[in-house]
Parts: structure tokens; C-alpha cells; sequence
């Protein structure tokens, strides 16, 4: 009997597989800024995902169309350097002209002021990720540089039965043009961690998540 409800949910859950991959031969990306898209929409081979032109997508705006979507999250304190050190460099892709200098000298007037970071795109750089996920049955998948194409490739043929195809030739796309970065105060840290708290929450919840299940994604709702 045991043998027979387990067959019975196995084919259950296949089905429901197959249904995904019939209805949704594509899935929503929710560009986050800094956390690897511009790589991922440029190296998308068969235009797996759904995209739009500028950061503009969050989770809701796909579920409004019925389209399931998913996001890539990141360290707060690690995004936020990038951010920083792309607006002052520039990238592979794109040139930035930006005066600013000190990163911890730029924290400070950040947190003493919110919206001094508008300059920059008008603040989308600086958008805490949260904001980009307004709906709880978006999926996240955690920013790991190293691994991050084969969790994307995992996630979509578990979830969906899609097989992602990532232009594995030539350099990553939108890197920024330096890797000597100075050091972050610990005053620095703090500033961040309390400007961004519902990012750090998040990430730490979802950062133990990974570590009790094993795996590297995860509907935003799991985490609640």
C-alpha cells in the first residue's frame, strides 16, 4: 500500500513538472543590479528567459502575466562594493564618469543621507533587492560566482524541465574594470547592514536555508 501512494506521488509530481515546462517554456529574470544579470540576459543562447531592457521587472510584474520568475541575490555588503567600484570604474561593457573616491567616505554621506545615491541612475544601482521581490512565490537562487551558471542550469530543468544553454566562450560580460578595493571599516559595515536590513534578513535567512537543505535556490515564502 506504502509502495503504491508513493508511485501514486511520484507521478503527481512529474506531471505537474510537465505541466510547468508545457505552459512556461520560458521563465521571468528579475535583474537585480550587481548580482550577475548583465552576464546571464548577454549569454543566454536560446532565450530561455523572459527580460526586460533595464532592472525594471520585479517579481509581480510576471505574475501579473502569469509568467513563473526568479531572482539572484547576493551579499549585501559584497553588492554594495560592487556597486560602488563599478560607478567609480566603469565595467567591460559599459564606461562610467563618476567623481567619487573613498568608499567609506561615500558610505557615510549614503547613510546620512538616502538620497544622495539618486545621482546614480536616478538610485537604481543602489535599490535594496527586496524591491525587486514584491511577490513570495518568486524563486531566488544565491549569487555564487563560481557556481552560479550550474545552479541557474539546475534550478530550470528541476523546476521547469528547461535546459538552460550559457555561451560558455569568451570573458564574462559587465566586469568591473578593477579588483583593487579598500578596505571597509567596521563604522563602514554597520552603515550598510542598517541601511540594507531587509536585504541583510533575507540573506541570512535564505543563507541558512541553503546550508539545512542543501540546495542553492528556493520560493521567497520558504523563507518566511
Amino acid at each position: 500500500m506504502i509502495i503504491i501512494l508513493v508511485f501514486i506521488l511520484l507521478i503527481f509530481i512529474l506531471q505537474k513538472k510537465m505541466g510547468n515546462m508545457l505552459k512556461n517554456s520560458k521563465v521571468g529574470f528579475i535583474h537585480i543590479t550587481k548580482t550577475g544579470g548583465t552576464n546571464i540576459k548577454d549569454k543566454n543562447l536560446n532565450k530561455e528567459l523572459y527580460y526586460g531592457g533595464y532592472h525594471s521587472e520585479t517579481a509581480q510584474h510576471y505574475f501579473n502575466k502569469n509568467i513563473p520568475c526568479f531572482a539572484i541575490i547576493r551579499d549585501p555588503i559584497e553588492r554594495y562594493k560592487s556597486i560602488f567600484y563599478y560607478n567609480k570604474y566603469g565595467s567591460n561593457k559599459y564606461r562610467k564618469y563618476n567623481n567619487i573616491n573613498d568608499i567609506n567616505t561615500f558610505i557615510d554621506k549614503h547613510y546620512k543621507n538616502q538620497a544622495y545615491v539618486n545621482k546614480f541612475e536616478n538610485g537604481i544601482q543602489f535599490r535594496k533587492q527586496v524591491s525587486w521581490l514584491n511577490n513570495d512565490n518568486a524563486y531566488i537562487i544565491l549569487y555564487d560566482k563560481r557556481n552560479l551558471i550550474t545552479n541557474i542550469e539546475h534550478f530550470l530543468l528541476n523546476e521547469f524541465l528547461i535546459k538552460f544553454k550559457y555561451d560558455y566562450s569568451g570573458k564574462n560580460i559587465n566586469v568591473t574594470n578593477t579588483s583593487k578595493h579598500v578596505p571597509l571599516t567596521k563604522n563602514s559595515i554597520d552603515k550598510i547592514n542598517k541601511l540594507y536590513r531587509e536585504d541583510v534578513q533575507l540573506y541570512n535567512k535564505f543563507i541558512q536555508y541553503t546550508k539545512n537543505k542543501n540546495k542553492c535556490y528556493c520560493k521567497i515564502k520558504e523563507l518566511r
